[in-house]
C-alpha cells in the first residue's frame, strides 16, 4: 500500500533518525533520581555530563560534546564498541530496554537510569575503519504521560517515541495539543512544517502530526524528547523560534521591538542571577550586542536586529568552561601571531646586508643614518676618491652599475643579492665637493 501523503515515510525517517542520534562511551554517573518534573540542565548533569565523558575507541574526534548530546569519530569495530559501551552503562545503573541492535554494519540501542532515557547509536563514518558514534539524553519526562487529548489512541509507545491516533483533523489537533501542552505549563518553542516543539525547564518535546492513511480522516501524533544542554528563555508571541543544541543557541523573531526583547532578558535572566555586562547594546557590524554572566561565569550573547518592523535575535549560551576555553585559544592565537610577526622580523631582518662604511680616503664623515651617509671633500677630488673606494667595495661581493661618472657628478648603483645601495658625488669646483651613500632595498649602512 502507498504512503499516503508521505507521512508513513516521514515517521519512519523520524524513527531512524532518533535510532541513529545515539551512543556513549565511558560515564560519570550519579544516582538517577526522579526530578520535580521536567529536568533541568543542573538535575541531567548530575546524572549524566555527556560533555565530560571518557570517549571509547581509538583517535576520538569530537563533532559536537555537550551536556545532553554527544557525536564524535573514531577508529574501531561497530560490534566490540558498541558492547563495550553497553556493558559500562550497565556497571554504572542503566538498563537495556529490550530494543538494542548489534550487528557489523550498525547497531542502536535505548538505556534507562531511573526517569532518564539515553539513545545510543554507532555506525561506519565511510572512511576507512571510522566510525560514529552519537548519544543523546531524552530527558526524564514519561511520553505516555504528556498531555494529550481523551480520545486520542496509542497507537505504539518506546522509551524516546510514541505514537497516537486522534479523531480531529490535523489542524485541529495541533490546536488541541498545543493548548493542552500551554495549560500544563509547557512553553512554545517552535514550529515546523509538521508539527511544533515546547519546552519545560530543559526539556523540550516535539509533536509531530500529519494526517493518518487509510484512517477514516484521523490524524497521527508521534511525541519525542530531548534533554537540552541549555535552557534558553524567549520572549511570547515568537513568529519563529529554532533551537540547535549542538551549539546551545536559539534563533527567533517576534514583532516586539528591540528594546522590548532586551527588556525581557534582563529581566528574565536577571531573575536567575544573570546581569549585563553593559547598560545598552553594543554594535558589532549591523547587529546590536548584549552580554550576560552569572555568578558562575557562564555567558549568554544576544544578537539583534530589527527588520521591516520585527526583531531577528540569536541567543547563544556559553558554559564558563567553554568561555574560559575560547579566550585561552584567543590568547594562544595572539601569541602565535605575536610569534610569528617576530619570527618574519628576524627573518626579514637577516637578509637585510650592512654595509659597514669606511670613508673615502681625504674624505670627513657629516651627518649620517642607517639609510644615508654624507661625507665631504676638497674640490676636485671627489670622482677619485669614489672610484677607489668603489673598487674596495667591489671586492666585496657587490656588482657595480654606473650610470654617470664625469669630473663633476657621479651617480652609481651597488646590488648583492636584493641588497641595493646608492652612490653620489657632486663636485663643482667651488667649495668642498658633497658624497651620498643611500640604502635602498634590503641594506643599512654602518660608518666606521
Amino acid at each position: 500500500m502507498q504512503m499516503a501523503n508521505g507521512f508513513w515515510r516521514l515517521l519512519i525517517i523520524r524513527i531512524c533518525y532518533l535510532g541513529m542520534f545515539f551512543f556513549t562511551p565511558s560515564f560519570s554517573f550519579h544516582s538517577a533520581a526522579a526530578a520535580d518534573g521536567p529536568a533541568t540542565v543542573s538535575e541531567a548533569k548530575k546524572v549524566v555530563d555527556l560533555s565530560a565523558i571518557k570517549l571509547i575507541g581509538k583517535d576520538p574526534q569530537i563533532n559536537t560534546r555537550e551536556v545532553a548530546f554527544l557525536s564524535y569519530s573514531c577508529n574501531g569495530a561497530v560490534e566490540s564498541i558498541t558492547k563495550e559501551l553497553i556493558e559500562q552503562l550497565k556497571q554504572l545503573s542503566f538498563k537495556e530496554n529490550g530494543d538494542s541492535t548489534i550487528t557489523p554494519q550498525y547497531a542502536s540501542a535505548t538505556m534507562s537510569s531511573g526517569a532518564f532515557t539515553l539513545s545510543l547509536s554507532i555506525m561506519p563514518s565511510g572512511q576507512g575503519d571510522q566510525v560514529l558514534v552519537n548519544v543523546q539524553n531524552h530527558g526524564n519526562v514519561s511520553l505516555a504521560a504528556l498531555p494529550r487529548p481523551k480520545d486520542a489512541k496509542e497507537v505504539y509507545a518506546t522509551p524516546v517515541v510514541a505514537a497516537y491516533l486522534a479523531s480531529g483533523s490535523v489542524e485541529d489537533t495541533t490546536k488541541q495539543y498545543l493548548r493542552l501542552f500551554t495549560e500544563a505549563g509547557w512553553e512554545p518553542y517552535g514550529t515546523d512544517a509538521v508539527g511544533f516543539y515546547v519546552r519545560k525547564n530543559a526539556v523540550r518535546v516535539q509533536a509531530f502530526i500529519g494526517e493518518a492513511p487509510a484512517q477514516g480522516g484521523k490524524t497521527m501524533v508521534q511525541l519525542s524528547s530531548i534533554q537540552m544542554s541549555a535552557s534558553i528563555p524567549t520572549p511570547s508571541e515568537c513568529e519563529l523560534i529554532s533551537y540547535t543544541d549542538s551549539t546551545k543557541t536559539v534563533l527567533l523573531q517576534t514583532k516586539k521591538s528591540e528594546a522590548e526583547v532586551i527588556e525581557f532578558y534582563k529581566l528574565t535572566l536577571g531573575k536567575d542571577r544573570w546581569k549585563a555586562t553593559t547598560d545598552q547594546p553594543f554594535k558589532v557590524d549591523f547587529w546590536d550586542h548584549m552580554i550576560f554572566r552569572n555568578p558562575e561565569k557562564d555567558l549568554i550573547e544576544i544578537e539583534f536586529k530589527e527588520i521591516d518592523g520585527k526583531t531577528q535575535a540569536t541567543v547563544e549560551f556559553q558554559t564558563a568552561a567553554q568561555v574560559d576555553a575560547l579566550e585561552q585559544r584567543a590568547k594562544l592565537a595572539m601569541q602565535e601571531r605575536a610569534e610569528a610577526k617576530k619570527a618574519e622580523e628576524a627573518k626579514a631582518a637577516a637578509q637585510i646586508a650592512t654595509l659597514e662604511v669606511t670613508a673615502p680616503q681625504g674624505a670627513k664623515l657629516g651627518d649620517h643614518s642607517e639609510s644615508k651617509i654624507s661625507y665631504s671633500i676638497g674640490a676636485g677630488k671627489a670622482k677619485t676618491a669614489v672610484t677607489a673606494w668603489l673598487k674596495g667595495i667591489e671586492s666585496q661581493g657587490w656588482k657595480l652599475t654606473t650610470n654617470v661618472n664625469e669630473g663633476i657628478v657621479g651617480d652609481f648603483v651597488l646590488n648583492r643579492g636584493e641588497s641595493e645601495i646608492h652612490v653620489t658625488f657632486t663636485d663643482t669646483g667651488f667649495g668642498n665637493a658633497e658624497i651620498e651613500i643611500s640604502a635602498f632595498t634590503k641594506s643599512k649602512l654602518k660608518p666606521r
